[in-house]
């Protein structure tokens, strides 16, 4: 077991980042499986027990023991606060694609897969099944969120990037969908570790035991954290990257230096917005380049973000296409301003190489100019002119003629952004948070920390421009969970830690402590009080033993019917994945016309029986068949009610009355 905190943390996220990498690896080679998931788990913990090893036995310091008892305390908040995961697992919520998908590399093996059902088929009929006009990148949905690759060869690939329900696929293989529910908790936690070791090596025990203590209980937080999101996987691999280097910088070690870059760039394989790491992570690099202070620890960390980050673009360019594409296209600007931004990259990365001392004498000036409160000033008008950018109130340099309609109607949304993540943070952690990133900005930080905080900044910058938080969607705060959240947590910390110290220095040190326990409880006393209906809900609770009743009355290999409607999207996707009975939504038309009699025939003629999910009890007849009643569900599900002001605080139930229907042809 590694005896140092600084062992602790990068063989925790090291094993982690190591055994999710190889999980996606195996899934996009479609050689994932039970024996490949207990692989992974395993090579992971031997990289992580390396990358431990090669810390030393060098002590940072402990934490006083009262401080001690605190973080257990927290830590046990935490567990009981996080320990029932959420059941999202209706296709028809973003959450659900995603353990539809963990579900489908468990069985399936990887993230492509052919239908079998549908290659039963033949291309009359798959023409009446499906109507959807096909799109440069896909051919339409086999179900809501997964896209057909190729109707012709029924190859189906899922909606989203990967890296989370690779990781979840990790727990559906070896325990079962109940326990991959769990894997966005443990991520959580690791989470608020990696908080916690950057808050404790920059301000010291109060600062990480604050950092963690707000993040536990931030209704943000403590509400998405429960959510297969992956968000949850972006903050994970974000700040447990940044721990790792702040490690491996201090120890001079290069190992850890590839596996803090590798965490870095698996995030684009988690969420695809996350452009902004490599737009900073370039910029840092090209600047200690410029400013001669690249060292050897840098380039193998950009070595080991290059690799993961490749990865990430093989997989968006060969799987997640349809994807991709749909959500890059949407922020590529005119093309006058990628030939300007371009041609100004290639002057300045020509200056550095012909003319170095130069570059060096302008890098040091502009740091000089941004020591002290000009870092403040440069960090607000640089996130205001980005924010000017894609909020584009004016027409400059005809941009907006090109800006999706929706953007364009958005504009009053994004500056509404501030009093929308109050909802979700409580105001006097919000205010501790903008006075530690004032601070933090006056300061000259250690390169890991230097590269971090521009990947915060820009982050914050572009999800506050598209958080698409609206009283009809809310659940967009989740966009928050990824860098917002962990951000504020860390930034407060790091305000809390100064308020103590200059209390010390004026009552004394005893007092100073007390104050910041004092401090350190009420916060996280208020963030539980703002959503008191999350801290024993269950969103969605049973979801998956209705999903598993409704399965019972459907034998393995019948062909399931679902309509277009709310009922059918939310049973679709985990009757098919999930329960394994091929379900098949009836888009468009389809389940108006005489044509799907020819469909079922193709199916009963490969001894497929069929039934048919509907949100109604009585016997009917349609396509040539009688439709007799198999089994009734009618159960209430809860969910939170979102509200655009304050954090949610009641619950309401969600009504799932679906009848199952056994099809025979009519004599």
């Amino acid at each position: 077991m590694p005896a140092n905190v600084d062992a602790l943390v990068v063989f925790a996220f090291g094993a982690t980042v190591a055994s999710i990498w190889l999980a996606l690896a195996l899934a996009q080679l479609g050689a994932f499986s039970a024996f490949g998931a207990w692989l992974s788990i395993a090579i992971g913990l031997a990289c992580g027990a390396a990358l431990a090893w090669t810390v030393g036995t060098h002590q940072i310091g402990w934490p006083s023991a009262r401080a001690s008892i605190l973080a257990v305390g927290v830590v046990a908040a935490m567990l009981w606060i996080l320990a029932r995961p959420h059941q999202v697992v209706f296709g028809g919520l973003d959450p659900g694609v995603y353990v539809a998908t963990a579900s489908q590399i468990a069985r399936e093996g990887g993230l492509v897969w052919r239908d079998r059902a549908l290659g039963e088929l033949s291309p009359a009929a798959r023409a009446v099944l499906f109507r959807e006009p096909p799109t440069s990148y896909a051919e339409g949905s086999r179900l809501v969120g997964f896209y057909f690759r190729s109707v012709g060869d029924a190859t189906i690939v899922p909606h989203g990037v990967y890296a989370l329900p690779a990781a979840m696929a990790l727990g559906a293989s070896t325990l079962g969908v109940r326990w991959a529910l769990a894997v966005p908790i443990g991520l959580a936690l690791l989470t608020a570790a990696a908080i916690g070791s950057l808050a404790y090596r920059a301000r010291g025990g109060f600062a990480a035991l604050a950092s963690v203590a707000f993040l536990a209980t931030m209704p943000l937080d403590t509400w998405f954290a429960r959510y297969p999101a992956a968000e949850i996987a972006q903050q994970f691999l974000l700040f447990g990257g940044l721990a790792m280097a702040a490690i491996g910088y201090a120890r001079g070690s290069h190992a850890i230096a590839v596996a803090a870059g590798a965490s870095l760039g698996l995030i684009h394989a988690a969420k695809i917005e996350t452009f902004t790491v490599l737009v900073a992570i370039v910029a840092f690099l090209a600047w200690r380049w410029a400013r001669g202070t690249l060292t050897t620890f840098d380039r193998w960390l950009a070595l080991g973000y290059a690799i993961a980050a490749l990865h990430a673009v093989v997989l968006a360019t060969t799987v997640a296409t349809h994807y991709a594409a749909t959500n890059y296209l949407r922020y590529v600007p005119p093309l006058g301003v990628l030939l300007a931004v371009g041609a100004a990259a290639i002057t300045v990365v020509a200056v550095m190489i012909v003319r170095p001392a130069l570059a060096r004498a302008l890098v040091v000036a502009v740091e000089n100019r941004l020591s002290g409160s000009g870092g403040l000033v440069s960090v607000v008008v640089v996130a205001a002119a980005l924010a000017l950018w894609f909020i584009r109130p004016l027409d400059v340099l005809g941009e907006v003629a090109v800006t999706p309609e929706p953007l364009i109607a958005s504009v009053r949304n994004r500056l509404e952004w501030v009093s929308r993540l109050a909802w979700m943070v409580p105001w006097p952690i919000l205010a501790l948070a903008l006075a530690g990133a004032a601070s933090t900005a006056r300061r000259r930080w250690p390169a890991p920390f230097a590269l971090g905080l521009t990947i915060v900044v820009l982050d914050l910058v572009v999800t506050a421009i598209d958080p698409r938080i609206t009283p009809v969607y809310p659940w967009a705060a989740r966009r928050w969970v990824g860098t917002a959240a962990p951000a504020i947590a860390l930034f407060s910390g790091f305000a809390l830690a100064i308020g103590v110290s200059v209390l010390g220095r004026w009552a004394g040190p005893r007092v100073a402590r007390a104050a910041a326990v004092i401090l350190i409880a009420g916060g996280a006393v208020l963030g539980l009080s703002q959503a008191p209906a999350l801290l024993v809900h269950r969103e969605y609770g049973g979801s998956l033993d209705v999903i598993q009743r409704i399965a019972t009355d459907i034998p393995a290999g019948a062909i399931v019917l679902v309509d277009d409607d709310p009922l059918g999207v939310w049973l679709a996707s985990p009757l098919d994945r999930i329960a394994d009975r091929p379900t098949f939504a009836l888009f468009g038309e389809a389940a108006r016309d005489p044509a799907m009699a020819m469909v079922l025939d193709e199916w009963a003629a490969h001894g497929r029986d069929i039934y048919w999910v509907r949100a109604r009890s009585g016997p009917f007849d349609a396509f040539d068949r009688s439709w007799t009643p198999a089994g009734h569900h009618a159960v209430e599900i809860f969910e939170a009610v979102p509200t655009i002001d304050r954090a949610p605080r009641e619950t309401r139930p969600v009504s799932i009355d679906a009848t199952v229907f056994r099809g025979t042809l009519r004599p």
